[in-house]
C-alpha cells in the first residue's frame, strides 16, 4: 500500500501544478476530490474514470489490462511475477489462460518484481547477473535453439 500512496501523492502534486489545463477544458473532473486521493485507485476514480468515460475502476482496470491478450501470444514468453509486487499483484494473472498457452512460462517468486529481482539487501547497481531467473530462461531458450551450449 505504501507504493500506491507515494504514487498517488506524486500524481496529486502533478495535477495541482497543472490544474489550469483541466479547468480550461470541458472536463467533468472534480479536482477537489482528486486532490484528496490517497491511493492510485482513488486517483483513478476521480481523474481517469470521469475523463475517459469508464463506468468504474474495475471497468477501467479490465480494459487496460493485457490479460485479454494472453491467448494470442505465439512467441516464447516468460511471465515473471512476485508475491510481494505492490504494483502488479500476482492474483491479477489469468492462470487458466497462461496454463493453456504452450508459448508461455510463468514463474511466481516470493519476492521481487516492480523494481526487478535484485540480489542482496542493498544492491549498489543494476547487473544482468542480478536477475538470475531471467538469465536462466534466456540461456535455456538459446540452448534449445542450438545457439549456446551453457
Amino acid at each position: 500500500m505504501r507504493v500506491s500512496s507515494v504514487c498517488a501523492a506524486l500524481l496529486v502534486k502533478y495535477i495541482q501544478q497543472h490544474g489550469e489545463h483541466f479547468t480550461k477544458s470541458d472536463s467533468q473532473l472534480n479536482l477537489s476530490s482528486a486532490y484528496q486521493a490517497k491511493t492510485i485507485r482513488d486517483f483513478d476514480t476521480h481523474i481517469v474514470i470521469p475523463e475517459y468515460g469508464f463506468h468504474d475502476v474495475e471497468h477501467y482496470y479490465t480494459e487496460a489490462s493485457s490479460n485479454k491478450w494472453i491467448k494470442y501470444i505465439h512467441t516464447p514468453t516468460l511471465i515473471l511475477s512476485a508475491n510481494d509486487d505492490p504494483v502488479c499483484p500476482v492474483d491479477g494473472l489469468p492462470i487458466d489462460d497462461v496454463l493453456k498457452n504452450p508459448y508461455i512460462i510463468a514463474i511466481k517468486t516470493l519476492e521481487g518484481g516492480y523494481v526487478s529481482y535484485l540480489q542482496g539487501l542493498w544492491p549498489k547497481a543494476f547487473s544482468y547477473d542480478n536477475i538470475v531467473v531471467v538469465v536462466d530462461y534466456i540461456k535455456a531458450r538459446l540452448k534449445q535453439r542450438g545457439v549456446s551450449k551453457d
